[in-house]
């Protein structure tokens, strides 16, 4: 079972979801300042919910808007976040692999995998919301800006 954590301009939603990518259940708290605390409060709460323990996570994803690094989410003005490393205060709790991408790119790539994208090797998916967000796919793969990949 693995945790999927979306970080809005507004919210914080975290879901434990199967390796078919099934949602079991998920919670979303409105926020206005970021606090950690609240995403280890949440998956504990859905741990608890749905009978399992922290033991049964294979790993967490992390979906922030933004330009996140590959262990910090960053310069998240709706939320008071400068920059905050949330794979190591994962990892710490948790003891998994985590990985965070933009999540304009997380959303396009489940409906890549999952939904109406599937049949689809070119693609452009937009997303709104407090942000906007995009994933472009070409042949069948996610663009990926080369400035992003340095970081």
């Amino acid at each position: 079972m693995n945790i999927g954590i979306d970080i809005g301009g507004s919210h914080i939603a975290t879901g434990i979801v199967t390796d078919s990518g099934n949602l079991i259940g998920k919670e979303t708290r409105d926020v206005t300042v970021f606090d950690p605390n609240i995403i280890e409060k949440e998956i504990n709460i859905l741990l608890e919910k749905y009978n399992f323990k922290k033991e049964h996570i294979s790993k967490i994803g992390v979906a922030a808007p933004g330009n996140p690094s590959k262990t910090c989410i960053r310069n998240l003005v709706n939320l008071g976040i400068q920059e905050f490393d949330i794979t190591y205060f994962l990892k710490n709790k948790y003891d998994v692999e985590v990985n965070i991408k933009n999540d304009g790119k997380c959303a396009g790539l489940a409906e890549k995998k999952y939904g109406v994208l599937q049949n689809y090797n070119d693609a452009v998916f937009l997303c709104m919301g407090t942000g906007v967000g995009s994933a472009v796919f070409l042949n069948g793969e996610l663009l990926e800006p080369a400035r992003a990949s340095r970081i």
